[in-house]
């Protein structure tokens, strides 16, 4: 959602066109390909966005550090 709320709107006005929306074309011979880079990087922002968001939840409910086995005194 954040992606597609504020990165992407910023994008297109910075580049005239949505982030995955943007590829290159490579022109071989009397080939060519098209590759949707655009859409590969949105991709990787969502991902990056969610890992940090569940970061910092763990880190907020103090999640990250694991319980250590209390020792019995003798």
């Amino acid at each position: 959602q954040l992606v597609d709320s504020f990165i992407n709107p910023a994008f297109t006005l910075l580049f005239g066109q949505a982030l995955s929306q943007r590829t290159f074309i490579l022109h071989w011979h009397d080939r060519a390909a098209s590759f949707s880079w655009g859409a590969f990087v949105y991709g990787l922002m969502n991902f990056v966005f969610v890992m940090l968001a569940v970061y910092a939840l763990f880190k907020y409910l103090k999640l990250d550090k694991l319980d250590k086995p209390k020792e019995k005194a003798k």
